[in-house]
């Protein structure tokens, strides 16, 4: 269920009925029943079971009768004694036709109704002077049932959430009288547009120029044929979030809406109407973010035997807000989606990092669907962003709270239904489930400014037996204020070992990520799931934190670290100043280390240096230290740099380029070229066999032993000419197809080569200002 569209389907955009038309037709003829609210629905009168044998029908209507509207309306519905039946065969037939590709040879645009024929109205829609809805209504008349022609504006192509300047969104849809007045929209069940372009729409705040629509203004160009039952006869309740006429009395309900109230009314498909979904109260057209944030609840339908799940897209107007970003700010970092599966809920919490317009789409149907339709689109306006608001720590694909994949895995009875959770810092949270058989799972908690090594610490997983049930036991324990994404893995043979690595494929093994979970150190947001807590401090925690604060003030790392260990190892459940104290001493470290990298001017220690400060939360506080770190580091050899990435590699790798029994010819020459390099006599290497016995060779004449022990500085000519001729058929590229270890081996030894072969005046310079 996430951000990606892979899980649903591009938006299909509704078209609109041309503005103007050259022939003139009533809206309404003499003698017709004034427009109510019908006293039945869609589902009392009409059985779709009967539509195909009517379809059928349709589809044998020569083409010969489209020159009498006597002819081709007696063959349609003659065969049918019910007005509904008629109908739908004549609705069935427009619908069959492919107006759009037709040629209209020698057919003549007739100039008023008296001169009309089916064919020659044809012509008109084709050159976008006629409807759809005239031309069902003009052959309902001719089959003696009452049909009137509605004018009004939609929220079709051309409309945004939002907007409140709608007059020009002409459309035209029709009111056929069958046991009351029934709405039928022709054009939009059978078309939609599939080739248009979000234009000012963008899924990031980056603002762009120069990106227009591909569709016309009405939005025929690129439209699909498709049939749509939902506007076909459609309840008028439901028409009405769509489309508003210009006489309110072709509302057909009960309490009309105005214009002002339609506008506000959010954007909902028939998908939500159908399916049973529910919103918030407060749900609408544009809703207004607090504090830069926003949430709504969703409700799905209750089925016994159907689950649901939702999607999204989450995109920015940048044409009705000039704000410049200095940066491109992803938007699909900005949204989660969360479920509570005990009050049967979906919380859609949103941050917007600038001002402006928003909009999020949302998907929704059956968790057996491929593809999720598009259900409703809704507005968010953001006049207040919190200065430096951040994105949300992770976004799963499958959303936060356990969803129908985790009781695919017979992960049953969750101990906390709700996908997020508000805790308090060094306290355990113990999150179950029932199981029936043993699995092998893994978890990995994703947070920011806490090294990845130090996260694996707070949260483990395992199975359990308590009482009469075998528990699946995940245990998380967060020693930093700030929020994280816990995520559980499965492997669904229950053979899995556990890695540290966040990953879903892993040696063969497919980790399936059946449940995750929102965890906040903030207190509880009332946004319409969650339910709010109180947090305490005891007299022995102010009085650590006091001590704490006292050595986080000052600069002795050994001394920092002391106190921490010995007050802090009194600190139970409490959090307090011990993760000050904590990150103090952190920052020196990380400091410290980048200090002496740079003092000895050692490549590999510049390297590790970097890495922790960058994946530490002190990245802005040791700006000065690190951009001088990163020079000293561009500025080494590339063959430094390639040689570390040899050398960080682990025997099993190197392993893993000689495993198959099939080794590519690419693969062949990468080692060829290594042991070429290391001086092996190529002449005793002809063959694969010896080549790959030499690779695997152990202890000191293992390949990453020799190269660690190898003279960079000194490689004879002799043996750089001969990895040259052996690399040179191959690029980067075709050795990236074979993998990461053969990528690393080949930019070690071409870096060699390169050197060797073409002395760069600009390297030597810098090596020897390095060296000295």
């Amino acid at each position: 269920m996430g951000t990606g569209m892979s899980m649903h389907h591009h938006k299909r955009l509704l078209p609109r009925e041309p503005t103007l038309e050259t022939v003139l037709v009533p809206e309404i003829e003499a003698g017709y029943p004034s427009p109510e609210p019908p006293r039945t629905t869609k589902k009392d009168i009409y059985n779709p079971s009967e539509n195909v044998d009517i379809y059928k029908h349709a589809l044998t209507a020569s083409r010969n009768l489209e020159d009498s509207w006597d002819d081709l309306v007696r063959y349609l519905t003659g065969p049918y004694s019910k007005d509904i039946q008629k109908v739908r065969a004549i609705f069935s037939w427009l619908g069959i036709q492919r107006i759009e590709s037709e040629l209209f040879l020698f057919v003549f645009k007739p100039d008023s109704e008296d001169e009309c024929t089916p064919r020659k109205y044809k012509k008109l829609i084709k050159d976008r002077e006629g409807s759809y809805s005239t031309l069902f209504a003009l052959m309902c008349r001719k089959a003696g049932i009452k049909c009137a022609i509605i004018n009004g504006i939609s929220k079709g192509f051309g409309y945004n959430v939002g907007d409140k300047k709608v007059a020009h969104l002409r459309d035209r849809w029709a009111a056929v009288y069958i046991d009351g007045w029934r709405l039928v929209h022709p054009l939009w069940s059978y078309k939609t547009i599939t080739t248009y372009k979000s234009g000012h729409w963008n899924p990031d705040c980056k603002l762009s120029n120069g990106i227009s629509d591909t569709a016309s203004d009405d939005g025929t160009n690129g439209a699909k044929h498709e049939f749509n039952e939902f506007y076909f006869l459609t309840d008028p309740q439901e028409l009405i979030n769509m489309c508003f006429p210009d006489d309110d009395q072709w509302q057909l309900i009960d309490n009309k809406l105005n214009i002002d109230s339609w506008t506000r009314a959010p954007l909902v498909m028939k998908r939500f109407s159908t399916e049973g979904f529910k919103n918030s109260a407060e749900f609408k057209s544009t809703l207004e973010s607090e504090n830069g944030v926003c949430c709504l609840v969703v409700q799905p339908p209750r089925a016994q035997s159907i689950e649901f799940q939702l999607s999204h897209d989450f995109s920015f107007n940048y044409l009705i807000d000039k704000t410049e970003s200095e940066e491109t700010i992803f938007l699909e970092k900005y949204l989660i989606i969360a479920r509570d599966v005990e009050e049967n809920k979906w919380l859609i919490e949103a941050r917007m990092p600038i001002a402006g317009l928003y909009r999020i789409t949302i998907y929704g149907g059956s968790c057996t669907s491929q593809k999720l339709p598009w259900i409703c689109d809704v507005g968010i306006m953001c006049l207040d962003p919190t200065s430096g608001i951040k994105p949300y720590p992770d976004i799963p694909e499958i959303g936060y709270g356990p969803m129908p994949i985790t009781e695919k895995y017979a992960l049953l009875n969750p101990s906390h239904p709700n996908g997020m959770l508000f805790v308090k810092t060094k306290q355990t949270q113990h999150i179950t489930f029932h199981i029936n058989k043993r699995v092998t799972a893994k978890v990995n908690l994703i947070g920011k400014g806490v090294h990845k090594r130090e996260l694996e610490k707070w949260a483990k997983c395992t199975v359990n037996i308590q009482g009469r049930h075998l528990m699946l036991d995940i245990m998380v324990r967060l020693f930093k204020e700030g929020e994280y994404a816990l995520k559980v893995f499965l492997d669904p043979d229950g053979k899995g070992e556990e890695e540290s690595a966040d990953t879903i494929e892993d040696k063969g093994k497919l980790w399936v990520n059946v449940v995750n979970y929102y965890l906040s150190t903030d207190s509880p947001r009332d946004n319409g799931l969650l339910v709010k807590d109180t947090g305490f401090k005891t007299a022995k925690e102010i009085h650590i934190e006091q001590a704490l604060d006292e050595a986080g003030k000052g600069k002795d790392l050994f001394e920092l670290k002391s106190r921490i260990e010995n007050g802090g190892g009194s600190l139970k459940e409490e959090e307090g100043s011990f993760g000050t104290g904590t990150l103090k001493m952190e920052y020196l470290e990380l400091a410290k280390g980048l200090k002496d990298a740079i003092a000895n001017k050692n490549f590999e220690m510049l390297v590790k240096a970097i890495g922790k400060a960058n994946e530490s939360c002190h990245e802005e506080r040791l700006a000065k230290l690190l951009s001088e770190a990163r020079t000293l580091r561009d500025n080494f050899p590339t063959w430094r740099k390639a040689r570390y990435d040899v050398l960080e590699l682990r025997t099993s790798s190197v392993a893993d380029l000689v495993e198959d029994e099939n080794t590519s010819i690419v693969k062949q020459h990468v080692v060829a070229a290594t042991l070429a390099l290391l001086g092996d006599n190529m002449a005793e290497l002809q063959e694969w066999p010896a080549l790959k016995t030499r690779i695997e060779a152990a202890d000191e004449d293992n390949v990453l032993h020799r190269i660690r022990a190898m003279d960079h500085d000194n490689v004879p000519d002799d043996r750089a000419h001969t990895a040259l001729g052996i690399l040179k058929e191959h690029t980067e590229e075709q050795v990236a197809d074979e993998g990461d270890t053969a990528v690393v081996f080949y930019r070690w030894c071409i870096s060699l080569v390169r050197r060797r072969e073409v002395p760069d005046v600009k390297q030597t310079q810098e090596e020897d200002a390095i060296s000295k």
